[in-house]
């Protein structure tokens, strides 16, 4: 197993090469620290280095079968007690942090230095929310400060605001970590390559590049463009379903993610709905996968309405309720008349005139004889006559995956 190590002050991070797992208290054998404590353990992700900038956005590492970063702090006499296959090993601590130790546990990187990102609109030079992944050359997150380094998935635990990308949840730990950033945001970097993903929505072409941090950084700055001009044409975006986040944080991230209105909800739990009146509108979502496309469910019980005569739209909302879903990863357009102000009056307008889709990613414009989405052509809906003409469209914005 190899170790890999980050210092910040008295913490530290260190690279390991392990055999085992991990003990019946959840400690791992191979590894023990005496006066000190581990802080985390966790498996080093791996991921494209070496093709950063021409691989896919958002894209999901994977995991390296026999090494672990580890998180400690110790004091100055503390020693390493490792067990591997050659037999039981002791290093001083003092050798581990020496650079010529030829140690099995390795040092991600000693010295950082405090350098500013700011993220820039190329057609204003305005700074601008994004989110936000940076890793080390060993792999590990790199988190903006006053963020955590290690996110919680978990649902009702921990609403901070980041976005973490599981594809698995019993393969959580590989896990693509990533943050929400305002205007400009401060980090404390190792010297040498950090690995950069910046993306804002679906309209905005995403960045990947390698940037190299030295002893003179101070200022980190990147620019972004939009390739889909859809906000100019009068389309407005929204998430209809989003729990427990602060409003602060739900308008940092809906920002970030360019989405322009979010819903944050009251819950419902089964068959108990205490907030509904009359309803405007039926929801499409994905629930736990996000790049899978709209849930069959949720498209027949809008066809449930349909057949029955109401011609109620469809708006989408992700049902967010952890840091493992992205605001607006499925998500409403609705088209506003440009001569019309936004806001949230012209906006529920809209979404009851069934100027709406809903899209994970994909974007497609298009009118019926010169009519809108749910209105009546000749006695036929709009939406039977476009039912089977549907393409997929891929978009420059955060679809995991390519796909023909």
């Amino acid at each position: 197993m190899a170790v890999v190590g980050v210092t910040r002050q008295v913490t530290k991070k260190y690279v390991f090469v392990v055999q085992d797992a991990y003990d019946q208290d959840g400690q791992l054998k191979q590894i023990q620290l005496d006066l000190g404590q581990v802080i985390s353990a966790t498996p080093r992700l791996i991921y494209p280095n070496d093709t950063w900038a021409e691989t896919y956005n958002n894209q999901l590492p994977t995991l390296s079968a026999r090494e672990i970063l580890i998180e400690y702090t110790a004091h100055p006499q503390a020693c390493f007690h490792l067990t591997t296959k050659s037999g039981n090993q002791t290093i001083k601590l003092s050798e581990v942090e020496s650079a010529d130790s030829g140690s099995p546990i390795q040092p991600e990187a000693h010295e950082k230095v405090i350098v500013t990102l700011r993220v820039v609109e190329r057609s204003s030079g305005r700074t601008v929310p994004v989110k936000l992944h940076m890793h080390g050359e060993w792999g590990e997150y790199l988190a903006a400060l006053g963020r955590h380094a290690i996110l919680n998935p978990a649902w009702f635990e921990d609403y901070c605001t980041d976005f973490i990308h599981i594809d698995d949840w019993s393969e959580r730990l590989c896990q693509h970590s990533t943050t929400y950033i305002p205007d400009e945001t401060r980090f404390r970097l190792p010297l040498g390559k950090v690995f950069v993903e910046i993306s804002k929505g679906f309209e905005i072409k995403p960045v990947r590049k390698v940037v190299e941090i030295t002893a003179e950084t101070q200022v980190i700055v990147i620019e972004i463009e939009k390739a889909l001009h859809w906000r100019e044409k009068g389309w407005v975006t929204a998430d209809t379903h989003v729990h427990f986040l602060s409003p602060i944080t739900a308008m940092l991230e809906g920002s970030a993610e360019g989405v322009n209105v979010i819903n944050l909800l009251a819950s419902q739990w089964g068959e108990l709905m205490t907030n509904v009146g009359e309803i405007d509108g039926i929801e499409m979502t994905s629930w736990n996968h996000l790049y899978n496309g709209i849930n069959p469910y949720s498209v027949s019980d809008w066809y449930r309405y349909l057949n029955c005569g109401y011609m109620v739209p469809a708006v989408g909302g992700t049902d967010k309720m952890a840091a493992c879903t992205a605001v607006g990863t499925v998500r409403t357009y609705v088209h506003i008349d440009p001569l019309h102000e936004f806001d949230y009056e012209n906006w529920k307008k809209a979404v009851r005139g069934g100027e709406t889709f809903v899209t994970y990613g994909p974007l497609l414009e298009f009118m019926v004889e010169g009519s809108p989405l749910l209105a009546t052509a000749d006695g036929v809906t709009i939406l039977d006559q476009i039912e089977g003409a549907m393409v997929y469209l891929d978009t420059v914005g955060t679809r995991a995956e390519d796909r023909a």
